[in-house]
C-alpha cells in the first residue's frame, strides 16, 4: 500500500547549488505505543535534488517502518536513494552485517521511545568534486545526532553525482505515508551559509529618531562569521560604523527571519560596543531594525523605505 503524504517545493525548485551546500529537515512525532500494535507499517521521507538544468536528479530517503515480525515496539529507520514498498524496506537486513557500512548497507536506527525527532538531510561537496548527502536524526532539541549516515556521491549507487552537474533543491515529500495522521512540524530548507542584509530608512517614533541603516551579515556552519553595520541619524547627526563583528545569529519562526549581530565600532568617532537586530517579516509586515550602543544611543523602529532580506 503506497499512500502519498505531504509535499513541499521549499519555496521553489532551484537549478544552482548554493555554496557550500544546504540542508532540509522536518520534525516528526514517532508514537512507539502505536507501533506496538501495527506490524510492518511504513513511511518514506524524501529530500530530492535537481540537476543544474533544473530537472530532477535524485531522491535521498529516510525509510521508516515498524518491525516485521513484531517483537518489541519500535520504529526501524534506514537511509537510501529509493522509496515506497517497491523500492525500499527498512526491515531488510544488510547482506553482511559485519562488513563496514557503505552506500548499500548501513546499520539501522532503532527508536523505542515516543517523541519528536528531527530528520535532517545535508547536501554538500564531499571535497572530492562529488555530492555527499548526510542523514542525521536528532531527538528534538538535542544537538547530538542519534545516527549519522552519509551517501557518498563518488561510490555506488550514486557515483554519477559530480558537483559540476548538481543543481539546488527539488522537493520534500512523504512519498509513502501509511501512518494515519502522522504528526509533522517545523519543515525548513536553509543554506549551510546564511546571509542577510538591508538598506533603508528607519523611523523610531518613541525616541523621535529618523535614521538610515545599511547592514549585512553572514554565518556559515563551522564557525565563519562576518558582517558590517552602518547607521546615520538624520535628526541628531549621530553616525555609527562597525569595525568588528564578533557574533552573527540567525533565527526564524513561521512568518519571519531575524538577524542579530554583536561587535564593536565607532559612534561619532568614539569606540563603542553594539547589538543590531533586524527582522524580515516578508510580505506580512514592514521589516524592523534596532541598534543599541554601549554609550546609551539606541534606535528601533520600522524600515519605512528600502529593503531587508534575510535568508
Amino acid at each position: 500500500m503506497n499512500c502519498d503524504g505531504p509535499f513541499t517545493r521549499w519555496g521553489g525548485y532551484a537549478s544552482v547549488f548554493p555554496e557550500p551546500g544546504y540542508k532540509t529537515q522536518v520534525d516528526i512525532y514517532l508514537d512507539v505505543n502505536w507501533a506496538a500494535s501495527h506490524q510492518d507499517v511504513r513511511f518514506d521521507w524524501i529530500s530530492a535534488i535537481n540537476n543544474s538544468d533544473g530537472t530532477f536528479h535524485r531522491d535521498f530517503v529516510f525509510n521508516v517502518g515498524t518491525e516485521l515480525p513484531l517483537q518489541t515496539p519500535h520504529f526501524i529507520i534506514q537511509s537510501s536513494t529509493n522509496s515506497t514498498r517497491s523500492g525500499a524496506n527498512p526491515n531488510a537486513p544488510c547482506p553482511n552485517p559485519a562488513a563496514p557500512p557503505n552506500n548499500g548497507c548501513r546499520p539501522p536506527l532503532i527508536i523505542n521511545t515516543s517523541g519528536w525527532y528531527t530528520f535532517r538531510h545535508t547536501f554538500r561537496d564531499g571535497g572530492d568534486g562529488f555530492l555527499d548527502v548526510d542523514f542525521d536524526i536528532f531527538a528534538l532539541g538535542n544537538p547530538t545526532p542519534l545516527i549519522h549516515w552519509t551517501i557518498d556521491g563518488d561510490r555506488p549507487p550514486s557515483d554519477d553525482d559530480p558537483m559540476s552537474t548538481m543543481g539546488g533543491n527539488r522537493y520534500g515529500w512523504f512519498s509513502n505515508e501509511e501512518v494515519p495522521d502522522l504528526a509533522i512540524d517545523n519543515s525548513l530548507r536553509v543554506g549551510l551559509c546564511r546571509a542577510g542584509g538591508g538598506d533603508g530608512d528607519v523611523e523610531d517614533d518613541n525616541a523621535g529618531r529618523h535614521g538610515h541603516a545599511h547592514f549585512n551579515g553572514k554565518k556559515c556552519e563551522g564557525g565563519s562569521e562576518s558582517g558590517d553595520v552602518e547607521e546615520s541619524d538624520q535628526s541628531s547627526g549621530d553616525n555609527f560604523q562597525s569595525d568588528s563583528v564578533t557574533a552573527v545569529t540567525f533565527t526564524q519562526d513561521e512568518s519571519s527571519q531575524t538577524l542579530t549581530m554583536v561587535g564593536t565600532g565607532t559612534h561619532n568617532g568614539l569606540p563603542v560596543a553594539f547589538t543590531m537586530v533586524s527582522v524580515d517579516n516578508g510580505t506580512l509586515a514592514p521589516a524592523l531594525f534596532s541598534l543599541v550602543l554601549s554609550d546609551g544611543y539606541a534606535i528601533a523602529g520600522s524600515v519605512t523605505s528600502g529593503a531587508v532580506s534575510i535568508g
